[in-house]
């Protein structure tokens, strides 16, 4: 595992080593945060995994517009695209800051 999955994978891995319950939370971050979020919480042992919380429900709209991630009764879906599942629109996203010229 290389970038992000290394540093996201220990605590998981530590976790599943001392058979110690965890859960995967985003981080009010979108479709994107949301998925990485599933594609990590589906790596864990079921009987350790206490649940996954996305702040989809309480965002307007989404960024992914195709294929949205989205609470369906209670139960997530692992997007199945390529990479993460999702594709933003770029034109969705508002700029924070600038730099440069």
């Amino acid at each position: 595992m290389d970038g992000i999955w290394r540093g996201t994978s220990r605590p998981r891995t530590a976790c599943g080593k001392r058979s110690g319950t965890h859960t995967w939370d985003d981080a009010w971050g979108g479709a994107v945060i949301a998925a990485a979020c599933l594609h990590l919480a589906a790596t864990v042992e079921p009987h350790l995994l206490e649940g996954v919380w996305i702040a989809q429900e309480h965002i307007d709209g989404h960024d992914d517009p195709h294929r949205p991630v989205v609470v369906q009764e209670g139960h997530l879906a692992v997007p199945q695209g390529p990479g993460l599942g999702v594709a933003p629109d770029p034109a969705s996203f508002i700029p924070v800051a600038t730099y440069g010229g």
